[in-house]
């Protein structure tokens, strides 16, 4: 079996970050708060944080609120920034996990869409034009999960701050494949999935949260300290921790990071990039074929391509079924890009990359393409 859906979730897991979820669910429970106390034959929240902490330079730990992924994240900031009667920048490049909250803000705030190019590199150039007198947050995935582009935040990220304006990085496919140095970029907020390239489990995040910046809760409850407060407490993170933590996937999270971090993430971006380029030089010489991606140096992990004469549901099902490939098809979450790229009746099929992939396995998955469009293959 090969596996090609890294974009949605990454497998196989890192055995230590399978090893590390295993030792919290098998020895006694980490749960700091209430005992006071870390038990030092299992990982703890704590180091977790840590670990988030030093992998991507954020000065306070405490900025750090863990929750159960990036969809949690979005609509805790969203809908805690508590914005009424204000402009909203954001692009066409976007998961529903933006466009969904964005779409229920929309009966009190102007929402304006920024195009993307054919690769979905976004027009950095038109943000300026687009800001109006009340314009206060700008919200952007780092990466598209459709074309694997990576946008250039630092302009972005700049633009934002010369103009006052709140901006808010979703970081789901970028984070534990891209260098983000959020101590740089430290006026933003920060929204990653700890399932995705972080090599974490499933129902894991965390965010990032600016100084001088305060949420309205969406939740409320405990928090095993301070328990004579009716209020939730004001020290960060406990303020967005209420709750019971998902206490192996956070530990997930700082495993993930000890295992990138022993790799090199130049080292996995540079894999990633290795078996794009043999996708494109590849599949590009297929005329059957169309390829809807950024170029290997800009791309997270992510090819999407269409194919003459078949739904995007079909290819991908006859991948599976007759070769063994996982792949993804359909929409991906993201229909404003498809409707961009004219893919929206159809969809595409997502190929995306993990360090676990390897060059023979992007050969078959090449031959398979080219078998099933009636195209030989070189000798």
């Amino acid at each position: 079996m090969i596996y090609l859906n890294n974009a949605a979730t990454t497998w196989p897991k890192p055995d230590i970050v399978a090893n590390s979820v295993y030792n919290c669910i098998c020895n006694i429970p980490q749960e700091e708060e209430r005992y006071g106390r870390v038990f030092d034959s299992v990982k703890s929240v704590s180091w977790a944080r840590n670990k988030v902490k030093e992998f991507f330079n954020i000065q306070n730990s405490n900025n750090i609120v863990f929750n159960s992924g990036a969809t949690e994240g979005i609509n805790s900031i969203l809908f805690g920034l508590d914005i009424k009667d204000c402009h909203i920048l954001t692009s066409v490049t976007e998961h529903n996990s933006v466009l969904r909250p964005l779409y229920m803000l929309s009966s009190n705030n102007k929402i304006t869409f920024i195009d993307c190019d054919d690769f979905g590199f976004i027009d950095i150039n038109s943000i300026e034009k687009k800001i109006l007198h009340n314009t206060k947050i700008l919200i952007m995935s780092i990466a598209s999960n459709v074309s694997g582009a990576i946008q250039d935040f630092d302009k972005i990220y700049n633009n934002c701050i010369k103009n006052s304006i709140i901006p808010i990085f979703d970081a789901s496919q970028a984070g534990g494949c891209v260098v983000l140095d959020i101590g740089k970029y430290n006026k933003a907020f920060w929204v990653f999935a700890g399932h995705k390239s972080l090599f974490g489990i499933s129902g894991s995040g965390f965010i990032y949260i600016p100084d001088n910046i305060e949420l309205k809760l969406y939740k409320t409850g405990g928090t095993g300290v301070l328990s004579e407060l009716k209020k939730m407490p004001k020290r960060l993170p406990l303020r967005y921790e209420a709750g019971t933590k998902n206490i192996p996937g956070i530990i997930s999270i700082g495993s993930g990071i000890e295992f990138i971090q022993n790799i090199g993430i130049k080292n996995i971006e540079s894999k990633k990039q290795k078996l794009l380029k043999i996708l494109f030089d590849e599949l590009s010489q297929n005329s059957n074929v169309k390829i809807y991606s950024a170029p290997a140096d800009k791309n997270a992990g992510v090819f999407s391509f269409s194919m003459d004469n078949y739904t995007s549901e079909d290819l991908s099902d006859i991948l599976y079924e007759s070769f063994e490939i996982i792949t993804r098809s359909g929409l991906h979450c993201s229909p404003e890009i498809h409707k961009k790229f004219g893919t929206f009746e159809n969809g595409l099929v997502r190929l995306s990359l993990s360090w676990f992939n390897e060059v023979g396995e992007i050969s078959q998955l090449i031959s398979a393409v080219n078998k099933i469009s009636g195209v030989k293959m070189n000798d």
